[in-house]
């Protein structure tokens, strides 16, 4: 850190003298009026006997200054978000988190240490050499698809921002793509395991192909109608 360098922290909790305390470190927050999903601690038992020599998928589902929160998936249905720390995105000096990994990204990760009591998890990605230094799929079968034509696709992932769905294109080529939370349907969505599951078939439209990033949105809703 450096002197005036802008952070993120949270209100961790208020001293007699009339003084408060913050963290850098999300979820550390315990005081009256603090909201209910920064208190409740997550249910990670199912990720506590997992061996930290073991290699998982995640998807990076929030960047701050210091590292990146994963949503791991497992087998059997359990999701939670472990902390990828800035010291733990790769071997080597890093920078700057947002030039290692963006929202929506595939990642590999191993699970370094669980705290079942207070609901924190700490992840690695050093030493991958999976998704995040791999070579990035290509989506250029999917780029001259108008956004008007409707595929099916499959649920191959849901995180709380929205679901990522599996195409195909004409030739065979297969490829994810997100789904935003806002384009799953018309109207408010309020949990998107209401509305999706894991292995479901939807209809899609490509929204946008991004190549050099490689990513793909996709949308559920009918296309806006212009006047």
């Amino acid at each position: 850190m450096r002197v005036e360098q802008e952070v993120e922290v949270w209100i961790s909790g208020f001293r007699d003298d009339k003084k408060f305390s913050v963290t850098m470190v999300e979820g550390l927050v315990d005081f009256p009026g603090a909201s209910s999903s920064s208190r409740t601690a997550a249910d990670l038992t199912a990720f506590a006997d997992l061996s930290p020599e073991e290699w998982y998928e995640g998807i990076v589902a929030r960047v701050a200054p210091f590292g990146a929160f994963v949503t791991m998936t497992l087998e059997d249905g359990a999701s939670a978000d472990g902390l990828v720390h800035i010291s733990a995105l790769k071997d080597g000096f890093v920078d700057n988190v947002d030039d290692e990994v963006s929202v929506g990204q595939e990642v590999k990760v191993r699970v370094m240490s669980v705290d079942v009591d207070s609901g924190k998890m700490s992840l690695s990605m050093k030493g991958s050499n999976g998704y995040a230094n791999a070579e990035k799929p290509s989506l250029a079968p999917f780029a001259d698809m108008s956004s008007d034509t409707w595929v099916t696709g499959t649920v191959r992932r849901l995180a709380p921002y929205g679901a990522f769905i599996e195409i195909s294109a004409e030739d065979g080529t297969s490829a994810s793509g997100l789904v935003h939370v806002t384009q799953i349907r018309d109207g408010f969505v309020e949990n998107v395991d209401d509305e999706l599951s894991l292995g479901q078939e939807v209809q899609v439209r490509v929204e946008s192909v991004d190549m050099e990033e490689s990513k793909m949105l996709l949308s559920m809703r009918q296309p806006a109608q212009l006047e």
